[in-house]
C-alpha cells in the first residue's frame, strides 16, 4: 500500500504538513523509521593465574587477578541514545560503562 503521508505525491522527499485540518500530520508513516541495528561490546574479562610455585612460597594455594569491563562500546547508526534504554521520548540515561579489578585468593 501507499504510505498515507505520501498519498498525494508518492515521490515526495518529506511528508506533507497541513494547516487547519491536520490529520495528515499525525498519520502513521514509515518516513521516520530508521535502521535500528546495533552491536554492543557487553563485557570483557581478562584473567591471570599467578604461578603456583611462587604462591607456595608465601603460603597461598591459588591466586587469580581479573580485570572486567562492562558495556564498553556500541556500534550503531543512531548516536543520540542507547538502543537498549530508549524510551519513546528519548528521556533515558545510557547504561554506564563500568570497570572492576578483582583478586581471588585461596589459602
Amino acid at each position: 500500500g501507499i504510505d498515507p503521508a505520501f498519498a498525494e505525491n508518492p515521490n515526495a522527499r518529506f511528508p506533507r504538513m497541513q494547516y487547519g485540518n491536520n490529520s495528515n500530520n499525525s498519520q502513521l508513516s514509515t518516513f521516520w523509521q530508521g535502521d535500528a541495528r546495533y552491536l554492543r561490546l557487553e563485557e570483557i574479562t581478562l584473567n591471570y593465574n599467578i604461578n603456583p610455585a611462587f604462591l607456595k612460597r608465601i603460603g597461598v594455594s591459588s591466586m587469580d587477578l581479573q580485570l572486567v569491563g562492562s558495556n564498553l562500546y556500541i556500534w550503531d547508526k543512531v548516536k543520540i541514545f542507547d538502543p537498549e534504554q530508549a524510551a519513546w521520548n528519548g528521556r533515558k540515561y545510557p547504561i554506564p560503562s563500568t570497570y572492576s579489578f578483582q583478586v581471588y585468593v585461596n589459602f
